[in-house]
């Protein structure tokens, strides 16, 4: 019995495990701080434009293309 134990801890313990992401999420403005290249990453545009609207980026962010304004950035 003890050595079927000991087997089985050893088979759970050398079993491969699923790479998970750091927890954490994403904060009430759409994004996180990003760790690996520092600054502020963004997942949800219009959130974070809700949270700030005077960034370049949300200024750009609403606009429809027009004539003048062929491409919208990215």
């Amino acid at each position: 019995m003890d050595r079927l134990v000991a087997f089985l801890a050893v088979m759970v313990v050398s079993l491969p495990s699923p790479a998970l992401a750091p927890g954490g999420g994403l904060d009430a403005c759409g994004g996180h701080h990003d760790g690996k290249r520092g600054g502020y990453h963004v997942h949800r545009m219009a959130q974070y434009c809700a949270c700030h609207p005077w960034e370049q980026a949300c200024k750009e962010y609403g606009k429809a293309p027009s004539k003048d304004n062929e491409a919208m950035p990215r």
